[in-house]
Order: C-alpha cells, then structure tokens, then sequence
C-alpha cells in the first residue's frame, strides 16, 4: 500500500440532478466541455486528473498554491461562458483544496486528504472555493483574490473540526482577508492603528461595533423557535427501564438506551439528546417531562423497557411525540442477547431505523401532505426542505429554487412561501448571498405576506421573529 502526502482538488456541479431533469443531454454535454476546461487547466498547472465520477472530479496537484491557481482560472472561463446562459441552466462548480495523507492505487488515490477536500467542497457556494486552513497558511497570497475565514466547521465523517477559508472571486475583494484570526500573524500597519483605537474607544463606550453574523451551527440557538424550518427534528432517549428484577442488568438497559442514541446520531437530519433522569416509581414520564436540545424544546421523546432471561432479552419502545401529546411508535423486539448489539443488522440498529423512518415520514408528510394543493407541490416542498435543513450555502440556493417552484405551481401553499423566506434570511444571516439588505427585504415581504392571510401562521411568525431579533449588518474589517 503506497502512501503519500498530496494536494487535493475536488470539484462538482451544483444542483445537477435538478439540471438534468430540465435538460438531461444539453447538460450532460456542457458537463463534458466544462471538464475538457478543467482538464486543461490542471495539466497546465502540473496536475492530474484522478477520476470523473458523474458530475464530480477528483485532481492530484502539485501543492495548495497551484490547485488555487487552477480553479480560480476554471471558474473564471466558466464564468465567461455562463453570461449568456439563463441563470437557472447555468452549470456550476464547487471546489474543496486540502493537503494531506492519500493512500495510492494505481487508477485512484483515497484517504483522509481526499475526504476532507470533498467536505470543504460542500461548503462552498456555486462558483466558490473552500481551502483549509492549513493550506491557507501555507500560500503566498495571490493579488488577484481575497479570502474569508469561516471558523472550524465539523464534516461529516471527519472526526475534528477543520479549519476553513471562503475564497473571495470579486475584483473589489482582491487582497482582503476577512479575518482577525490570520491578522495576529502580520504586522499591524501604523496607518491603521487610528482605526484601531477608535474601535477600542466604541466598545469601551458602549458603541458596539456591529458583527459579521457567525458560520450557522447545525442545531437550532437557545431560545430559537421550535417550530422553525430551521430546526431539525429532535428526540430525547430516556433510560430504558430494568424489568429484569436483578439490579446488575440495570448496566444492560443503560447500554441499549445509549447504543439506540449513538445510532440515531447516525442520522445527519436528527437532534439527539439522552436524558438521565427517570421518573418516580421507575418509570419514565414522557409526557411530564419537558426534556430540551440545545435550549429549545425536544419534539420526540422515547422511553422502553428491557427483560433478560438467561439467553434471550426483550426491548419494548415507545416513542412520544410532544407536540401531539400522544405516541405515535412503538416496538417489541425478541432476540439472543449476543444479537442484541451485533453489528450486521443488530436490534439497535433495526430499533434506530424504525425510529427514524416514523420521525421523518411524521415530520415532513404530515401538515405538508395537508396543505399542499396537489401532489407535485408537496413533492418540490420537501425536496426544499430536504435541501434547506443540509444548511449549506450551495444548499439553500436549492431549497430556493424548489420552494420557489412549489409555490408557483400552488400559489396557496403558505408553509413554502415561509420556506422560500427563510431561505433568504439565512441568505442575508450567515453572508451566503451577494446582497444582504436585498435577501433580508424579501424575507420580511415574504413573512408580511403569508401573515396576512394567516396571522397565526406559525413559521411566518417564527420569521417574522427572527428578522426583528437579527439586524444583518457588515462588520469593518482591518486589512
């Protein structure tokens, strides 16, 4: 097994499934041309095409400096090429560019080095350039682009955060870098050391300098509404009873409850939580209990019951939903004990699966199925909701897009047109569009109109909440 160390391009095209189901052969045809661009570009810059996988390519290049290099230039020729197509056709790439350990067969490389550069790619916006920290660190700046810093995001599979930078494409953000982090490092220019000291003077008179708004976490804030779109579903595990009558297996019903809790977490669409606390006389009081995750109000809260004979063990679950005050699931399982935690196809995995399959289908076909007017509406809106809940900058640019067409093939369908406002506040929120004010008016018109024909809309009023509690404002930056 060869290894080596190695600089990594990862690219691919934003919304092409949706591209495709326009366009199936016109699609597939710039595609092509699009990776003749590439291909060009990574021969030129002292790299190799690894493989072409769909609508993703995969570069081995010669160090950080020169994948920027390439897919800078990529993205410009696209750009050049996309002005006279329809903003809706236009083909789009996302590039990730991380450095590091790669394991080499002959016709593809593996490893950790590529995992993290695909992540990185996955937030970057359509036409966007996401490179770690590490590289950043090592680059001499190009003139030609500026970067922002992101902060340590947390990538699927990839168990410590990564650090990140935005590059930014426009002419007028060439040179700049948007963060305090990378000035700590660099001489403080005596030309701006006025500017420094009356930002100092405003913070310690009370004038506080707005904020850039932070990288979203993927969890709902304290306080945020629990009804939000924003908010992924979320269940609280309660310690499983010991029905066994012996007091050592109460070691066992703690294993099960918290087994089920890791493989739910499995699930990036879930909030999970485990409660330690188990009601009087033994037995958990779902419905007494008020259990939250991060701050706001858990929806789902299941509870079971576990009973060991010698060689056997039965779990019993339920699982309670909050919001209907009622149960809405529940199992009964039978197995050999040593089956119980077995890892091809074990009771713990079938007990998350079916917990996840009733928390999703509740979840998103419920009121939805309701109110939409037919079944291509509902159809678009969760595919919108599939996309927004991701939250990911290329992400919501899809969930618009969807909630968009939802809404115009059923003008009446009020939780899309909340939906297609709270995409572009998280637009305006978290900098992921070109014009903040412009994304935060529509939001607010949008939130104004579903209320006015439903005053008690509750994702309209969880919106219209939000934009009253967030001013999206630019915070100075020191370069």
């Amino acid at each position: 097994m060869v290894r080596r160390r190695a600089a990594i391009l990862f690219a691919d095209v934003v919304g092409y499934s949706r591209l495709t189901e326009r366009d199936e052969e016109g699609t597939h045809r710039t595609l092509r041309a699009y990776f003749d661009v590439w291909s060009d570009f990574i021969r030129e810059c002292g790299g190799r095409i690894v493989n072409c996988a769909g609508d993703a390519l995969l570069a081995e290049m010669p160090d950080a400096a020169r994948a920027l290099s390439c897919a800078v230039g990529v993205h410009q020729t696209i750009r050049d090429r996309n002005r006279d197509v329809p903003v809706d056709r236009r083909l789009r790439f996302r590039v990730g560019i991380n450095t590091g350990n790669v394991i080499v067969d002959p016709d593809d490389i593996y490893g950790e080095g590529v995992n993290i550069a695909a992540r990185l790619a996955g937030r970057a916006q359509a036409g966007g350039i996401c490179i770690s920290e590490a590289d950043f660190s090592e680059l001499q700046r190009p003139a030609n682009v500026g970067f922002e810093f992101l902060g340590d995001l947390q990538v699927k599979n990839i168990a410590k955060p990564i650090g990140a930078y935005k590059v930014l494409l426009r002419p007028e953000d060439a040179g700049k870098i948007l963060s305090r982090k990378a000035l700590s490092a660099r001489p403080f220019p005596r030309a701006l050391m006025a500017l420094a000291v009356i930002a100092i003077i405003a913070v310690a008179t009370g004038l506080i300098l707005p904020q850039r708004p932070k990288a979203p976490d993927l969890e709902p804030a304290a306080g945020q509404s629990a009804t939000s779109l924003l908010a992924k579903p979320s269940i609280t595990v309660l310690p499983f009873q010991n029905l066994t009558g012996d007091p050592e297996q109460a070691l066992l019903a703690e294993s099960i409850a918290d087994g089920i809790s890791a493989a739910l977490a499995k699930f990036s669409n879930l909030s999970v939580s485990v409660s330690g606390q188990i009601g009087s006389g033994g037995t958990t009081d779902a419905q007494g209990a008020e259990r939250k995750v991060m701050g706001v109000p858990t929806r789902y809260v299941l509870h079971g019951a576990v009973r060991r004979s010698p060689n056997h063990i039965r779990i019993t679950t339920q699982l309670f939903d909050q919001n209907a005050r009622r149960y809405v699931w529940g199992g009964r399982y039978d197995t050999a004990l040593n089956d119980v935690f077995s890892s091809d196809n074990g009771v713990i995995d079938k007990i998350a699966a079916g917990l996840w399959t009733q928390i999703t289908q509740n979840d998103e076909t419920g009121s939805w199925r309701n109110e939409a007017g037919t079944a291509e509406a509902y159809r678009l809106a969760v595919i919108g909701l599939q996309h927004y809940r991701r939250f990911t900058p290329a992400d919501n640019t899809e969930a618009k897009y969807y909630f968009r067409r939802t809404v115009t093939l059923d003008p009446e369908f009020l939780t899309a047109w909340a939906g297609l406002g709270w995409s572009y506040f998280n637009e305006a929120q978290y900098g992921w569009g070109e014009n903040p004010q412009d994304s935060l008016a529509r939001a607010s018109a949008l939130a104004t109109k579903v209320l006015e024909i439903d005053p008690s809309h509750a994702e309209a009023r969880a919106l219209e909440s939000a934009i009253k509690r967030n001013s999206v404002q630019t915070e100075p930056v020191f370069y």
